[in-house]
């Protein structure tokens, strides 16, 4: 790796790090924000809290914000780095979680508006891309449909 490539790495590392340690610092959870940004698109609380589960639930808080999946998606919603960019971000804002977070709720907002809150469909769009939805209905795509079976358990069986 070249010199430049190398410090570009540290670089990110160290971002990454001091979002957690800020993040962490201030005491607050990412659930505060998933519910302010609830709010603020007019989405039901355990969408955002459903998709976090199903994203990275699995992960210990200060890995969620560090994880990047094998397809390259970021943070506690891996959010793919292009989807930053067409908000205005830089990709590596996506480690800092409240944006992270906030990426994730225009997102799902798109997704509500077009399948008109049907949250299989946004399940399944949130999953694998806009094309996923209408595959769905053909159960043709078994990991969306995993995807979408567990986030449907989780939402209904959610007390918010």
């Amino acid at each position: 790796m070249s010199q430049s490539g190398l410090s570009t790495v540290c670089l990110v590392v160290f971002y990454a790090l001091l979002c957690c340690y800020t993040t962490a610092h201030k005491g607050v959870l990412a659930e505060d924000f998933m519910a302010k940004e609830a709010r603020k698109q007019n989405l039901p609380i355990k969408l955002l809290l459903t998709v976090q589960r199903l994203e990275t639930g699995h992960l210990s808080s200060a890995n969620r914000r560090l994880a990047v999946s094998r397809c390259g998606a970021i943070g506690t919603m891996q959010i793919m780095p292009y989807h930053a960019k067409s908000f205005g971000y830089k990709v590596v804002d996506l480690y800092n979680e409240e944006i992270n977070v906030r990426v994730a709720s225009y997102l799902l907002k798109e997704r509500w508006k077009k399948y008109n809150g049907n949250v299989e469909k946004v399940l399944a769009s949130y999953n694998g891309g806009g094309k996923q939805a209408s595959l769905l209905q053909k159960n043709r795509c078994f990991e969306t449909r995993n995807y979408v079976v567990k986030g449907l358990k989780f939402y209904y069986s959610c007390k918010f």
